[in-house]
């Protein structure tokens, strides 16, 4: 009777957190200066512009759906784009609903195994395709930074400061798959003596169980990137997209500051200025980075906006990049719902932290020879 007493406290944290989201995006909405105040001078704004950008929204997501199709077809060639669409929706819902959208890739996997892929290859799909955005974004925000740091800096030194360390922070991931590739023996090392210190400060209880699951983390890490460049082909093609994904994304900033007919910042430094407010604003806890997203984006884009407009344009940025997609993905969010996902499946995917494999030990059996999974009827 515990578990689905946890699993509704989960659905009433995610509420919450979304309610949170949806209040501070009215406050905003009809506070002075917000979107409310721009209705009224509605002929100072270009409407073609901010339909570019909810349109570079689409176009990148769709290029995030044929991303999970090429890399599931490693597994499984006959994979279709139409089953890839319905998995990056899912991830898009679960991704923007939970905290850090930590439910996200529990549910692709989830997704996919009704889409008759095995757990296995579906769990290594997704690694894989987080190992390639992983690189992307670190070397993307690498070269951004480097390009227009003592730009910002000057005008927004404390958020330029957050940013770097939410650069560091991305880095280290790579940095510590990299290390372990090398030595393995080297990087347990320093994991035990990273825990042994947390523990001495009493910020972690039991760290040799977290250094045994950080070290199955980082083998599967291995394992996948490993696979990854024996399809140089593949990755290639895949860093290129994902970085296409990316640029599109932080361009949403631009359309919509061409549509108050403003053109004086070029393109370069309004993807800059986007690449900042996403890195200091990845640390809050909360669904799609709720509270900081919003005030990171009014200290940064007060260099390019007015004070009359600058909170219009964050609610535009933010319906664009935030609520649209929550709007667009939510139907496609019912596949937790089905009947035949058992309590413990549904508490394993709104529990991620505990690992891919972790959450997946007891998956659904396949019931052919072949080895495949059933697809349920919608």
């Amino acid at each position: 009777m515990k578990k689905p007493e946890k699993l509704k406290l989960n659905t009433v944290l995610n509420v919450v957190f979304l309610a949170f989201s949806m209040g501070m995006l009215l406050y905003f909405t009809f506070s002075d200066g917000g979107l409310v105040d721009l209705m009224k001078y509605i002929d100072r704004f270009s409407a073609g512009w901010l339909l570019a950008a909810f349109g570079c929204m689409v176009v990148q997501m769709l290029i995030d759906a044929w991303l999970t199709c090429l890399i599931v077809r490693i597994a499984c060639p006959d994979y279709q784009f139409g089953s890839g669409f319905k998995t990056m929706m899912v991830g898009q819902f679960y991704n923007s609903v939970t905290p850090m959208g930590v439910a996200a890739k529990p549910m692709q996997i989830y997704s996919l195994s009704r889409q008759r892929v095995s757990v296995g290859d579906a769990s290594a799909a997704m690694v894989q395709k987080y190992l390639i955005y992983q690189f992307t974004l670190v070397f993307y925000s690498l070269g951004l930074l480097l390009a227009r740091y003592s730009f910002f800096s000057r005008q927004i030194p404390d958020l330029m400061l957050l940013s770097s360390v939410g650069f560091l922070v991305q880095a280290s991931i790579i940095v510590l798959l990299l290390l372990f590739s090398k030595s393995q023996k080297m990087t347990r090392t320093i994991i035990e003596m990273v825990f042994s210190l947390l523990k001495k400060l009493h910020l972690v209880k039991n760290p040799e169980e977290s250094v045994r699951s950080i070290s199955e983390q980082l083998e599967s890490f291995h394992e996948n990137f490993q696979t990854i460049l024996r399809h140089k082909k593949l990755m290639v093609g895949s860093f290129l997209l994902t970085f296409l994904q990316m640029t599109l994304y932080y361009a949403v900033s631009y359309c919509i500051y061409r549509a108050f007919f403003l053109s004086e910042a070029t393109l370069f430094d309004m993807i800059a200025a986007q690449a900042v407010v996403n890195l200091a604003s990845s640390f809050m806890p909360l669904p799609g980075g709720s509270g900081a997203a919003e005030g990171s984006f009014v200290v940064v884009f007060q260099m390019f906006f007015s004070k009359d407009i600058i909170r219009s344009a964050m609610v535009l940025w933010r319906a664009a990049t935030y609520y649209f997609p929550i709007l667009i993905s939510a139907p496609f969010a019912w596949i937790g719902r089905k009947k035949g996902m058992t309590p413990k499946k549904a508490q394993a995917v709104q529990q991620p932290e505990n690992g891919l494999k972790d959450q997946w030990q007891e998956p659904v059996q396949p019931d052919d020879a072949d080895g495949t999974l059933p697809e349920e009827p919608d």
